[in-house]
């Protein structure tokens, strides 16, 4: 009789996975805990579910690892080691993400058009400022310049999003290849004449050595006065310095952060304070662990036959 693959199901939702998994032709177990128990309970597992952060702490335990399914978009904590583990497979979660950031985009362009996240900035100072959000809600951004940085499935339904708005969109990707619901897609390279004008940016790129720092002070200058940018991928994308700078000269209209080069930020980070910024906690696509369960079964099923799953990771990219 055959043995039962086994799949590790590493995350702190571990044993609702269990069973809502339950009916899948493999042996499943639950580790709930952060860390890793003893070795040998690991050794000869082969897949696995997990949040990355965790199985970072478990993988040097599991020798026989080949198949890893995120239950996050990003896997960060893993890329360190993957180098070091070329028969490792990891797929990033795909699918859940672009409807949530979508609502979450238009929730925040809704107060930019209507001239709200004036007057929410002008509260913080006990300010009335019944002109300056006359001035802002009677402004027609039909057709004005849209850029969303990241041309992937997310970035894809936000530039569907804004295009629908009546907004002229324009995609920034590595190489500048053509995508879906962009009227025009740049390369990186030429971000300044992408972004030249724009009155609202969306970044949505993760984290690597070439985004790193990609949203410095001439990408901000390049900028419609007023603009509007909005930060959903990663933290580290955005030069802090050079975006308090912009707020506080009044060139930049308003910013909205999602992520953070530290999380939680720091209670005495200057986002708090700073003009016309505005901070939400890492939720723009909060994802319940119930959307990983057909994405997991779907790249489940292609592992057992043999087929390639989706959301592959290229180590050297770092998605």
């Amino acid at each position: 009789m055959t043995e039962k693959p086994v799949v590790a199901l590493i995350d702190a939702e571990a044993a609702r996975f269990a069973e809502a998994l339950a009916d899948l032709p493999v042996t499943l177990r639950p580790y709930a805990a952060p860390t890793p128990p003893a070795a040998e309970a690991l050794a000869t597992i082969t897949y696995a579910l997990a949040a990355p952060d965790r199985l970072a702490a478990y993988l040097p335990s599991m020798p026989a690892l080949r198949w890893a399914q995120s239950t996050w978009a990003g896997v960060n904590p893993l890329l360190p080691l993957l180098p070091s583990r070329p028969e490792l497979a990891v797929s990033a979660l795909k699918g859940p993400f672009g409807a949530l950031m979508v609502r979450y985009l238009n929730f925040w362009l809704d107060g930019f058009e209507q001239g709200l996240l004036v007057a929410l900035a002008a509260q913080r100072r006990a300010r009335w400022t019944h002109g300056a959000v006359r001035r802002q809600s009677a402004r027609n951004f039909s057709g004005a310049r849209a850029v969303v940085l990241g041309t992937g499935a997310i970035g894809v339904d936000l530039g569907a999003a804004l295009t629908a708005r009546g907004y002229h969109t324009i995609g920034l990707n590595r190489s500048g290849a053509p995508a879906p619901g962009f009227a025009e897609v740049y390369p990186i390279g030429e971000r300044l004449a992408a972004l030249a004008g724009a009155e609202v940016l969306v970044s949505v790129v993760p984290a690597t050595a070439e985004t790193a720092g990609l949203l410095d002070e001439a990408a901000l200058a390049a900028l419609a006065p007023g603009a509007l940018l909005m930060n959903v991928g990663r933290g580290s994308v955005v030069q802090e310095a050079a975006l308090l700078a912009a707020l506080e000269s009044g060139h930049l209209g308003a910013a909205v952060l999602d992520v953070f080069e530290s999380e939680p930020l720091p209670e005495d980070h200057a986002f708090w304070e700073a003009p016309r910024c505005f901070v939400t906690p890492h939720i723009s696509a909060p994802t319940e662990w119930e959307a990983v369960v057909p994405v997991f079964r779907e790249n489940l099923r292609k592992v057992l036959a043999g087929e390639p799953p989706t959301g592959l990771v290229d180590p050297g990219r770092g998605y």
